[in-house]
């Protein structure tokens, strides 16, 4: 069975315009799926990660548009 990859950016040159962030360039890898959900679990802890949302999380969960969620 394969492994889930994600195609991550490593680097990338960013524009912002009228409170709109567009990359312009970008540097790529495939990573393993688990590995990225690993590096989150350790490095923000699992309360953080599956706890269900609150203002304390809040500013971590974003919708698509940049606006944090609050509710």
């Amino acid at each position: 069975m394969n492994e889930a990859m994600c195609r991550v950016p490593l680097s990338a040159v960013i524009t912002v315009e009228d409170g709109k962030a567009e990359i312009v360039s970008a540097e790529y890898e495939e990573m393993p799926a688990d590995l990225i959900a690993r590096f989150l679990i350790e490095r923000f802890g699992p309360a953080v990660i599956f706890e269900q949302k609150t203002k304390k999380t809040a500013p971590m969960l974003q919708h698509r548009n940049g606006q944090a969620e609050t509710d």
